[in-house]
């Protein structure tokens, strides 16, 4: 029975294997659908202080840039840097200091805000939770057959794990001559 054994290498391919592929569905679904009605408001936001008209014209003139991690202060007070998806970006002028800007949010976009940072919050910690059980599984493995035993998507790196993988074969003949040398060492011993 031979097995390949992990080492540190093996371990970081299986950790990025487990990375991409395990999900939280329905807390991202939710962390989508507040980040979409979040994102609205802020557009909005921004595009009451940078009009669309004005926009157009500073980027026919190469003097508008695009914004996509906005300062926004909350009507209850405290601010918070939020970001827009990079396809998302807000039109902003091209000046200094507008990265410093800050924005101030309605009631509505504060509340949007907040759950949309709260659904992320959320969909970090259960992906984090998720991906735990398998970094454990990884770190207490001693060989890449125990992962897969437990987790067969994990024979599709088998490739990129066993290029520096040692092989060990542990027969019951091996077995039998460590227990024949422990045995000799203790009679020596006592």
């Amino acid at each position: 029975m031979a097995k390949t054994r992990l080492n540190e290498r093996s371990r970081k391919v299986l950790c990025a294997h487990a990375r991409s592929l395990v999900a939280c569905p329905a807390e991202k679904k939710a962390a989508d659908t507040a980040y979409a009605s979040a994102a609205v408001l802020v557009r909005k936001m921004i595009e009451t202080r940078y009009p669309p008209k004005d926009m157009a014209i500073l980027k026919k003139y190469d003097q508008a840039s695009s914004c996509h991690s906005i300062k926004i202060q909350f009507d209850v007070g405290g601010y918070e840097i939020w970001s827009l998806r990079k396809d998302e970006a807000a039109p902003a002028p091209l000046q200094p200091g507008h990265y410093s800007a800050v924005h101030i949010a309605d009631r509505a976009t504060t509340a949007a805000i907040q759950k949309s940072m709260a659904a992320d919050k959320a969909l970090k910690e259960a992906l984090e939770n998720k991906l735990a059980d398998y970094y454990s599984l990884i770190a207490a493995a001693n060989a890449f057959e125990d992962v897969c035993e437990v987790w067969p998507e994990a024979e599709a790196v088998r490739s990129q794990c066993g290029a520096s993988a040692i092989v060990v074969a542990v027969t019951p003949e091996v077995v039998a001559r460590i227990r024949q040398d422990v045995a000799t060492r203790l009679r020596k011993a006592a």
